[in-house]
This record gives C-alpha cells, structure tokens and sequence, in this order.
C-alpha cells in the first residue's frame, strides 16, 4: 500500500500598531529623532540613546502663531514602558561620564553592558563637527556609563555602521560562549571587527563581501 501527505503552509501576516499611552498625565515626551541607536537588554527592556533631535515649538503673538523648528544632537537615554505604553526618560548617573552628544552611532550588548561606538558629534553648526572613535559601556545597575579609556575603534573614527550580539567561544576549541559585538562598517571590505573580553580584533572573511557602506 502507499500513502501520501500535504502539508499546508500557513501565512503568517505582521501589522503595525500605533501605539497610544495609556496615561493622560505624562510630563515629558520624547522628542522626535533620527540617527538614534537601540540596544535591548537581556531582560528584554529596550532603551534609545542619542540622535538628532527635532522639535517644533509654537508661539502666539498678536493672534498670530509662529513655529519655531529647534535641531540638535542630543545623548539623552530612554526606555519603552510597556505597561505606560511610551518611552520614559532615564536618569544617566554621574553626568561627567555620559557619553557627549552624537548620532549614527552603533550599539550592542556585550557581556550585559549596552556598548556604544563611535558616532558622529555634529558640534557647531558649519563646522562639520568630528567623528568619534571611543567605545562607552553602560552598567545598567547603577545608569552609570564608563569610557574605556585605552580601546578606541581600529583605523580610525567611524559613524554610521551598524553592530550586532553574537556568541563566540571563550577561547578557540572551548564549549563556553561569551558574548561579542560584531561591527561592520565602510572600511571592512574583507574582515569585520570583534569586540570581546573589551578588545577588538579583525575576523578575516571570505566570499563575496557587500560593498563600502553606511547608514545600513
């Protein structure tokens, strides 16, 4: 005898949702931005840093309203309240140790510390600001950020590149993982960059590499 089977393939279909917060009496609104990184933790709690902030501000005078447009890289750090359904402001301690304004950075969670790169400071307007080459990590117990001092970006500043969470083994051959920051920016035409155990190395790849980019 014989037997056969179908199997049906079933279509799943995402939608967006508008969010709408579920409280009347919020204080601060996050302004809106683009440029911005978001990192989640461990936990699941997703959190924004940073970007280029646009804001719009009105003022009447004489019957007549006047809308004044405000841009500005900020380094302001928010997080998604699921239950206010909106983003709430987070106090960052010890302010001297924030990192300064700046936008296209990238971002990764290594070791439980949400990890910054690099970015772009746009400074004063016509200047053309500088572009950033320090790695920060964020203590999420204490909101508390830190510079390494002795690790900078390999060959140079970099913004609008993107990182990622990986696992790789502690050591070549090892059963354990540790976590990782993989990066990828416009000068890795045939390596990416690793960051563990708070040092960089190039991973040699191989295969048809995507052209120079950013912003991706």
């Amino acid at each position: 005898s014989s037997s056969s089977s179908s199997s049906t393939r079933t279509t799943k279909v995402a939608s967006w949702i508008k969010t709408i917060p579920t409280s009347s009496t919020t204080t601060t609104t996050m302004p809106p931005r683009s440029g911005h990184v978001a990192f989640q933790t461990m936990e699941g709690q997703n959190y924004i840093f940073g970007g280029y902030v646009e804001e719009e501000v009105e003022e009447e005078s004489k019957g007549t309203t006047t809308v004044t447009t405000t841009r500005y890289a900020t380094n302001d750090l928010w997080r998604w309240d699921d239950a206010m359904v909106d983003w709430v402001q987070v106090t960052q301690d010890k302010q001297s140790t924030v990192p300064g304004p700046r936008l296209v950075s990238a971002a990764a969670v290594v070791d439980g510390r949400p990890t910054l790169f690099g970015g772009w400071d746009p400074q004063e307007f016509g200047t053309g600001g500088i572009i950033l080459d320090t790695v920060h990590q964020l203590n999420l117990s204490t909101m508390e950020w830190e510079i390494l001092d002795d690790v900078t970006i390999p060959d140079g500043p970099s913004s609008r590149h993107v990182a990622v969470t990986i696992s790789l083994p502690l050591v070549e051959g090892s059963s354990e993982s540790d976590s990782c920051a993989l990066i990828h920016n416009h000068r890795c035409t045939d390596h990416v960059l690793l960051f563990q155990n708070g040092t960089f190395r190039k991973q040699p790849t191989s295969g048809d590499a995507p052209s120079s980019r950013g912003l991706h």
